[in-house]
């Protein structure tokens, strides 16, 4: 028998819960960066709204979402999101500003946050 395939790299779309003006919104996720953008280019979401502040991600709308779908996102749930953000931090893939994902989502990285403790 012979080696496994290597993983292809996917791109993610979580569920789409998070309210927005008129629509309700889901994050869109790859393992790659160059893979994200093009699915951001295909479903016609404008890099203008490519977010890099905590991790690299795209906020697209439920008709967006099923786009992605269509053309081979994976749907996760908000567990698996984590399982996959904790993954590209510690390979590296994506760059990600550490300090912030510290500040918001120090789980991600490993860490839990000190108890407070009275004087």
């Amino acid at each position: 028998m012979g080696e496994p395939a290597p993983k292809r790299p996917a791109v993610y779309v979580d569920e789409a819960i998070w309210p927005y003006r008129h629509m309700i919104m889901c994050h869109m996720v790859a393992d790659r960066i160059e893979d994200l953008h093009a699915m951001a280019d295909k479903i016609g979401v404008a890099r203008k709204w490519f977010q890099n502040k905590r991790y690299p991600h795209y906020d697209i709308c439920k008709t967006k979402r099923a786009l992605a779908v269509g053309l081979g996102a994976i749907e996760i749930d908000r567990n698996q999101f984590v399982e996959i953000a904790r993954h590209l931090i510690k390979t590296k893939k994506l760059r990600v500003h550490h300090a912030q994902i510290l500040l918001y989502y120090p789980a991600l990285l490993g860490y839990s946050l000190p108890r407070e403790t009275k004087p």
